[in-house]
């Protein structure tokens, strides 16, 4: 019911606009698929619907304030007792009843909490230590987030705005960049046409681990747009990854993996053959725009493209451990994020970049100067999902929390009040973690990160076109095998990993 609340409250919002002028800062490809949007639905214009995608480029892009601020309060109310469809497609009972199902589920089975229930199978060991390195992680960032948050106070006065407010901080932050560096990003996302940039990527991953990925051309698929990849390896067929890439009304609203098989040995002695699909979100190509990636674009690609090759590269013989849907959220999570590193590697990023109209390669030196711009103005990116995981972990840690969930995300903003989110915010209300399996385990994109940081030091030190730390990276983490992530992470590092993060700094 969470879900389908959150789906229609998104249906049921959107904003026609006549006035160009209320478009300004909106790339002429992002206005092409606005006003496509228009056409669908027999409106003039130009067509806002209330997707992840929009309100991201929204909130980065769009000069008209009014237009920003309108667009946050109907995103961040979503399902629920405030906003524009306040109470309609309320989720606060919805969640106050989950939650005290999930504490009811854990007391019957002996647990104090069902987050003390999530972590008897999980790297990290309890919700006090989870709680420690989250604030943690908190202090870490803080300094950074200070200092971003004065400077673009600063730089807002100087266009006009005295105060900043929560959907002003993606557009300063971007203006910024643009001053600072408007000659490398401007365009950039044009040397990274989608067709390009993963076929590139394929002959990467292929070079790296020694298989083999063919795109099927007779498949049964579920929409036209849905590719299909065999992956080989000297000639035997090891698994299938079904690529889903753009958004659509009938499918998330967010990047994922989906794992539809995992390898089995047979009673006859054959192997079932994995099957995984990756579903990218990102927005359609128009008639005059190819798809083109922005660098997030190519950070889900990279992060959901590592869980597939996992799913897919095992050599596991039993279907109840060969799926990485059977692992830890904070091991399954560390693939993705070591994967999302690639993203920041100038060497490959250079490889894959090709004009999608001159086939023009990207300059080494634009790509330095664009990687490090995108690099600044990060904190409070990091400070949300700090917020994220620790909302998740205080509505999931004890009966009393998760009672009021608006109380405890309150609460945990407290922490974090550069943020400064309105008090009509309601967060939980839409957070679909807390519907699709990450309950009381969003800390793993966070700590799995601080994980995947660490592996990746031997690809900066080796060269992601080293093929002996790629086929060691695979023998370590895509086998299969039993081993522990810190034992894995070991090996292939060669020296000892700590296995309490929140002792330990990032």
């Amino acid at each position: 019911m969470f879900q389908i609340n959150l789906e229609r409250s998104n249906a049921a919002w959107s904003k026609q606009v006549d006035q160009a002028a209320t478009l300004d800062g909106l790339s002429a490809a992002f206005k092409d698929r606005l006003a496509l949007n228009a056409r669908r639905t027999g409106k003039s214009g130009w067509l806002l619907t209330l997707d992840r995608n929009t309100y991201e480029y929204i909130m980065k892009n769009a000069r008209n304030r009014s237009l920003r601020e309108e667009y946050f309060r109907a995103y961040c109310t979503r399902a629920s007792d405030q906003g524009p469809h306040a109470l309609q497609f309320d989720n606060g009972p919805v969640l106050q009843k989950l939650l005290g199902l999930r504490h009811e589920k854990a007391r019957l089975l002996g647990f104090e909490s069902f987050a003390h229930l999530r972590f008897a199978n999980h790297m990290a060991t309890s919700p006090t230590q989870v709680e420690h390195f989250l604030k943690q992680q908190i202090e870490q960032n803080r300094a950074a987030l200070d200092q971003d948050t004065q400077a673009l106070q600063a730089f807002a006065v100087t266009q006009g705005v005295a105060e900043l407010q929560a959907w002003d901080f993606e557009f300063f932050a971007e203006q910024l960049r643009q001053l600072r560096s408007a000659s490398t990003l401007k365009g950039l996302r044009e040397y990274f046409p989608l067709d390009e940039t993963l076929r590139r990527f394929c002959q990467f991953n292929e070079y790296l681990f020694g298989i083999k990925l063919t795109e099927q051309q007779d498949l049964s698929h579920w929409h036209d747009e849905v590719r299909l990849f065999e992956v080989s390896e000297y000639d035997q067929v090891m698994g299938y990854i079904y690529f889903d890439p753009f958004h659509r009304e009938d499918a998330p609203d967010f990047a994922l993996t989906n794992t539809v098989r995992n390898r089995r040995i047979n009673a006859e002695g054959r192997p079932a053959l994995p099957i995984a699909i990756l579903h990218c979100n990102f927005p359609p190509a128009t008639s005059e725009y190819p798809c083109l990636l922005s660098h997030k674009n190519l950070r889900v690609l990279f992060h959901e493209f590592g869980h597939c090759l996992q799913q897919v590269l095992t050599r596991s013989p039993h279907h109840n451990l060969s799926g990485i849907s059977q692992l830890a959220r904070d091991t399954a999570e560390f693939t993705g994020q070591l994967f999302e590193q690639l993203s920041l590697s100038e060497e490959l990023l250079q490889w894959l970049a090709v004009h999608y109209k001159t086939r023009a390669p990207l300059s080494r030196t634009r790509l330095t100067s664009a990687l490090a711009a995108i690099a600044t103005h990060t904190s409070r990116d990091t400070a949300t999902l700090l917020l994220e995981s620790l909302l998740d972990l205080e509505l999931h840690r004890s009966e009393k929390n998760g009672r009021n969930a608006q109380s405890c995300f309150e609460a945990v903003l407290q922490q974090i009040p550069q943020l400064q989110l309105p008090a009509y915010c309601r967060f939980a209300n839409s957070f679909d973690y807390l519907v699709t399996g990450y309950e009381a385990s969003v800390y793993a994109y966070k700590w799995s990160g601080v994980l995947a940081s660490k592996a990746f030091k031997r690809f900066e030190r080796d060269g992601v076109f080293n093929t002996q730390t790629g086929r060691e990276l695979r023998e370590a983490f895509f086998s299969g095998d039993s081993t522990s992530l810190l034992s894995a992470l070991e090996t292939f590092m060669g020296q000892p990993v700590a296995a309490d993060l929140a002792a330990q700094p990032d």
